[in-house]
């Protein structure tokens, strides 16, 4: 015996949003946490990968599946193509010349025979790699998802903050208000209007706040938004509350 051939195929089925990296015009504010939620891989030896309910990554989920190729042919198939390897040329093949059969018809009998016996090798290669092939595969892949959602959670703004509330009292004006998605918000800005000139930043507060209260002492109508701080820039300013501060 002088060759043995074997092909394969990978294929990856699309069937989520791709998430190629950052640039991506799929990544915005509203789709930042979604797509961090989905592409967050769990940790070392599991034998799963992100969820990826809605998005996915073509390159990533290629290099898992040329993870198994490599690790049934780098570690497995040698194995079992050499014992084969062994057999054949171990073989004896009785020919009787004065027979009806060709040398070719002989050889094309015994290579089926060869064939039946490489598929039951490729069978038993097939079960050796399936045992602890998702872990091992997933510890590929995995890792580069962590790139990967390292490389976008700056690169767009967080999402704008929802339900402002203003009440003004006694002690200034009180604000509560409720956080887009956290995934890329390190903070929030407090801004203001008198009246009717520009907003300017009142306070910038971390990331868990939620309530602030304006002790500065203005009077008559003032307006209030939040916006919510990232890496990349600030967000959309959350809906304006306007309340008249008692002077």
């Amino acid at each position: 015996m002088t060759e043995i051939r074997h092909r394969y195929k990978v294929g990856v089925a699309q069937r989520r949003t791709p998430v190629s990296g950052p640039g991506d015009p799929v990544i915005t504010p509203d789709t930042i946490g979604p797509i961090i939620a989905d592409l967050t891989p769990p940790g070392p030896g599991a034998a799963r990968g992100p969820r990826r309910s809605t998005y996915m990554s073509l390159p990533i989920t290629r290099a898992h599946e040329e993870a198994h190729v490599n690790r049934f042919y780098s570690t497995i198939w040698p194995v079992k193509m050499a014992q084969l390897e062994t057999e054949i040329e171990a073989a004896s093949v009785a020919f009787d010349p004065a027979g009806a059969a060709t040398v070719a018809q002989v050889l094309s009998r015994q290579a089926g025979i060869w064939q039946a016996r490489a598929n039951s090798l490729h069978q038993a290669a097939d079960a050796a790699e399936i045992t602890g092939a998702e872990a091992a595969t997933h510890d590929v892949s995995n890792p580069m998802y962590t790139t990967l959602i390292n490389s976008i959670r700056d690169t767009v703004a967080p999402p704008a903050p929802v339900g402002l509330s203003a009440t003004a009292g006694s002690g200034g004006v009180a604000l509560t208000w409720t956080p887009g998605d956290l995934v890329n918000t390190t903070g929030f800005v407090v801004q203001r209007r008198t009246g009717a000139g520009q907003f300017a930043d009142v306070m910038v507060l971390g990331p868990g706040v939620r309530t602030f209260t304006d002790a500065a002492g203005t009077t008559g109508p003032a307006t209030y938004r939040i916006l919510a701080v990232g890496a990349a820039v600030r967000s959309n300013p959350s809906p304006t509350r306007t309340v008249t501060v008692a002077p």
